[in-house]
């Protein structure tokens, strides 16, 4: 097979290697995973805007490549301002849930997770967490504190509707429990940026 020819749908791109005889498929640019996209000629491959590999885009619109979708390239440029927020308490990732949904992670060192999502207002006013991350940073935001790293366990604390200033404060709060809010305002990492008395 030589460059620009197509196996199973696969577009082959100079400088990569393809195992169709063995039933795997073109691994694509990242972590030798399948890169099962649409049947594609040489002239359909396109380059991701985020990582500027090639593939073979399901449209002509599309400009990013799956692996870039599935870690949240979209999502960390849209909420950039709230994701380098965060990222001044604790380090984040912006993670694939499942069915096209996404939340915005900090795997804490005592073993503990705090998740943000988007914040709603049902029919009856009251305020719920959605499985999908707002359009904006300024939120509404939904904080989850969980006592694992799978998410699993039932929540330590629940924030809603939080906004960028107190989503920050959630975070920081779970990053030092021993804290008080107050403290965290005046605390190292807040606001004003002094110590706790």
């Amino acid at each position: 097979m030589t460059t620009g020819e197509s196996c199973r749908g696969f577009a082959m791109v100079k400088g990569s290697s393809t195992f169709c005889d063995k039933g795997v498929g073109h691994t694509g640019p990242h972590s030798g995973r399948p890169f099962n996209g649409p049947r594609a000629s040489w002239e359909d491959t396109a380059i991701c805007r985020f990582c500027d590999q090639p593939f073979a885009p399901p449209t002509r619109e599309t400009d990013l490549c799956r692996h870039c979708y599935y870690n949240g390239a979209t999502h960390r440029e849209n909420l950039k301002a709230f994701v380098e927020a965060l990222e001044a308490v604790h380090p984040v990732a912006v993670e694939h849930t499942g069915g096209g949904c996404f939340w915005i992670r900090a795997s804490l060192e005592d073993g503990s997770a705090v998740v943000f999502t988007m914040a709603y207002q049902d029919r009856t006013g009251q305020w719920q967490g959605e499985g999908i991350l707002p359009e904006t940073s300024a939120g509404p935001w939904y904080g989850v504190h969980y006592p694992d790293t799978d998410c699993q366990e039932d929540p330590l604390r629940e924030g809603l509707p939080l906004d960028l200033a107190g989503a920050v404060q959630f975070l920081g709060l779970a990053c030092h429990p021993e804290w008080t809010a107050e403290e965290w305002d005046h605390g190292p990492d807040g606001p004003d940026g002094n110590a706790p008395a």
